[in-house]
């Protein structure tokens, strides 16, 4: 019987692993040929474009830089803003540069990297273009939920605006400036002339990422967010298309109509059109479809026609009738137990599950859905800013289990050992009190303490004769870590004293006045009374400050939004970004499953190993 046992085992494993193995790898491929040269940048590149003669070639990326490039891909000049690229737009002469930023400006520069002007608007820029001559400039503001187009002539001055019933993702004014192609998430081109009217409209499957004009105003080439890359006529006519390997963030066609250049992730692409391979792409839907029903099919045959399967199948009917034997006599209780059962598997688990799904996926909510497989978890261990945010982040389970494990247990104990009833409960009732405020609303107060020029801490050191310690707190990379860590002061958490109150309050008093009989002093009852007794609560409060860590990110959202740069990033504020700021929310959701993969085996290997001499009982 042992010996059919592990047969049977066999004979599973051999059948589902490989099959399911296969199913997993089945992508799709596609042809490429015609590429000149590219450059690797340091963030995932986000807008590009090209002069006329493909020999100046402008490009914006995550890192906040703009970079200008020869025709051969050698860096001409680079220049910092405070936020990521979102669009670049470069004159078709090649002596303008427009640049639209996450810093809510909208730039415009000479082909020397001079400065000529900037804008601030209450949006981010999304997207920008710019005219052959460079005299009129085009913007898209994006302001909680509404978008704006503008009109600017060279020196900045606004021409016209035009705020727009739909969700503007990307924006090319011709060359000649008299029109206006306009892309949206829902997939629709929008042809604008130059009074603001709609000449005509188009419709994709997903998301226009980047469009742009030729040089003489006859064709448009679009990329989107599934990964293809169009060229249309004026007249909105589809010329061609080509699937690329990855998401189409920048496109743009050089002055000659030769050269069209794009992006896919951190990789900026050049290559001659002509050369260009028509790929369809070899998708693997079919097997996908055939894998399984083989898979299930082979586990049907092998559970009847096999002496192991009958066995199985005998055992389950027989576990089946007691349980619904079970089931039928409590049945009342299980029916008031069902809508409480619904709510946690619709939203709960069902949300636990999708993102494991789709952490293998590109996915748009309400768009499309794309198995990609392992790419999402190859592109996080290239992820610079998880990198820096993992170390960050165990700096901050550090402090904060240092926190935890500190302060909050020495009020605790203080307030205990109160001779008074009455006192306990006053003091008790003063450190909880600060629980009904909003944490919100504390995190923006010590946004004003750590602020460079009205703030409480810089005044202070100021009026104590120390004004050369002021620093720009939430600003500078050499402070900003440290600053969030500080945030709280003195760090008496409500949740962690009551849970060390309660813990004490649940010691035997007989303990306490054994403890003075022998003579024990205030630090040697603590050490072999109070924390040995303690040591669940303190397993508990460890295990939550783990947890509450890897997924706390407001803190930072708010305070400095993962800056200066990358000094306070941490992978759930990555998480957050890459959902909700660049809408990869497939890459979010693989994320997510690291971060849950770490709590679990971080929480079981405590639980697991660090065992404690007393076990809290409830």
């Amino acid at each position: 019987m042992e010996k059919n046992k592990h047969s049977w085992h066999r004979i599973i494993g051999t059948a589902i692993f490989p099959s399911l193995i296969l199913a997993f790898s089945l992508g799709q491929t596609t042809v490429f040929a015609g590429l000149s040269w590219e450059y690797k940048a340091r963030d995932t590149i986000y807008a590009i474009s090209s002069s006329t003669d493909s020999n100046i070639i402008a490009m914006g990326s995550r890192d906040s830089h703009i970079y200008l490039f020869n025709r051969e891909g050698r860096l001409l000049w680079n220049y910092k803003t405070k936020g990521t690229i979102r669009s670049i737009a470069l004159s078709p002469g090649g002596k303008f540069v427009a640049a639209g930023s996450e810093d809510k400006h909208l730039y415009l520069f000479n082909t020397k990297g001079d400065l000529l002007w900037s804008r601030e608007f209450p949006g981010i820029v999304s997207s920008v273009s710019i005219s052959r001559d460079g005299k009129v400039v085009a913007g898209a503001i994006r302001r909680w939920g509404k978008y704006d187009l503008y009109l600017f002539d060279h020196f900045g001055n606004k021409l016209w605006e035009f705020e727009p019933y739909f969700e503007i993702y990307t924006i090319s004014l011709s060359a000649d400036g008299t029109a206006i192609a306009v892309g949206t998430r829902g997939g629709t081109i929008y042809l604008f002339d130059s009074s603001g009217e709609i000449t005509w409209e188009g419709q994709l499957d997903y998301a226009i990422m980047s469009l742009d004009f030729s040089l003489d105003s006859r064709f448009i080439a679009v990329g989107s967010q599934d990964g293809k890359v169009y060229l249309f006529d004026r007249a909105g006519k589809m010329l061609w298309q080509y699937q690329t390997e990855g998401e189409v963030n920048a496109i743009c066609c050089s002055g000659d109509g030769k050269i069209l250049l794009w992006s896919e992730n951190e990789v900026l692409l050049a290559a001659d059109i002509d050369s260009l391979v028509y790929a369809v792409p070899r998708r693997a839907s079919i097997l996908r479809i055939i894998i399984p029903l083989i898979v299930i099919i082979g586990m049907i045959v092998l559970l009847v026609f096999t002496r192991g399967g009958r066995g199985i199948v005998s055992k389950y009917n027989l576990k089946t009738r007691k349980i619904s034997g079970i089931f039928w006599r409590h049945k009342f209780s299980y029916l008031l137990l069902l809508p409480t059962i619904s709510l946690l598997i619709i939203f709960n688990y069902y949300p636990a599950f999708s993102g494991i799904y789709h952490a293998f996926t590109k996915w748009n909510p309400g768009i499309y859905t794309k198995f990609i497989g392992m790419q999402n978890f190859k592109e996080i261990l290239s992820n610079k800013y998880l990198q820096v945010g993992m170390i960050n982040l165990v700096i901050l389970v550090i402090a904060n289990f240092l926190k935890v494990l500190t302060i909050p247990l020495l009020v605790a104990e203080l307030i205990f050992h109160l001779r008074s009833r009455v006192a306990q409960y006053r003091f008790r009732t003063l450190f909880v009190i600060p629980m009904v405020i909003p944490t919100v609303a504390v995190i923006l107060i010590w946004v004003m303490i750590y602020d460079p020029n009205i703030g409480l801490l810089n005044n202070f050191l100021r009026a104590v004769g120390l004004p050369q310690f002021t620093h720009s707190w939430l600003g500078e990379r050499q402070t900003a870590l440290a600053s969030i860590i500080f945030f709280g002061f003195p760090w008496i958490g409500v949740f962690p004293f009551l849970i060390y109150l309660g813990g004490l309050y649940s010691i035997p008093p007989a303990l306490f006045d054994a403890s003075l009989i022998d003579g024990a002093g205030v630090v040697k009852r603590f050490w072999h009374i109070d924390f040995p007794l303690l040591s669940s609560q303190i397993r508990l409060l460890i295990i939550l400050t783990f947890i509450g860590t890897l997924q706390d990110f407001y803190l930072i959202l708010i305070m400095t939004g993962g800056g200066p740069f990358d000094a306070t990033y941490v992978p759930a504020l990555e998480l957050y970004y890459s959902a909700f700021k660049f809408l990869k929310f497939g890459y979010a959701c693989s994320i997510g499953v690291i971060l849950v993969a770490v709590m679990l085996i971080g929480t079981i290997f405590y639980m697991r190993y660090i065992k404690s001499a007393v076990e809290y009982k409830a």
